[in-house]
């Protein structure tokens, strides 16, 4: 199945900083960390579909996730 993904700040990758991506059946967002070698640690606020959602979401066919991690400053 195919998501649409949104990487925001540091969390955007070489390869995609918005894109789809192909993802297996029954896959979570947690699964599509994995794939981009981003650790939960650095996603401070995971948004599916509008909601803000948690890394052990299902996601479905076209399906909206946004990626934002969390900003430091002093």
């Amino acid at each position: 199945m195919i998501v649409n993904v949104k990487f925001f700040s540091n969390l955007n990758t070489n390869l995609v900083s918005t894109g789809k991506v192909e993802v297996l059946d029954n896959s979570t967002v947690s699964d599509i960390l994995k794939k981009f070698e981003i650790n939960e640690y650095d996603v401070a606020i995971v948004v599916v579909n509008g909601q803000i959602s948690q890394f052990d979401t299902r996601l479905t066919d076209n399906d909206n996730v946004m990626l934002i991690p969390s900003i430091g400053g002093g």
